[in-house]
């Protein structure tokens, strides 16, 4: 299944439900990020790399998005929970 555009389908029309990515500043992190933006989510963007993690959330707060950009290396537990406390706030 394909969609173009800002088209969603219906089942992914998420009303401001908060949405995790890990791997975010990534490809396939960052348009998994772009698509839940798009369909209303509210997004914590998480990844190792802070300054690639910031910038999508700047470029995705520029089309509206409600971001956060949180650095995280999920192999870690401590920053996991960080992580989590985080997105919990």
């Amino acid at each position: 299944m394909s969609e173009t555009g800002n088209h969603q389908p219906d089942w992914l029309q998420l009303g401001r439900q908060v949405c995790v990515v890990t791997g975010a500043a990534g490809g396939i992190g960052a348009s998994i990020a772009q698509t839940l933006v798009a369909a209303g989510a509210r997004v914590a963007l998480l990844d190792r790399d802070a300054d690639r993690t910031i910038a999508l959330a700047e470029r995705l707060r520029g089309s509206g998005g409600d971001v956060v950009a949180i650095a995280c290396d999920i192999g870690d537990r401590a920053s996991v929970a960080q992580a989590s406390e985080h997105v919990q706030r």
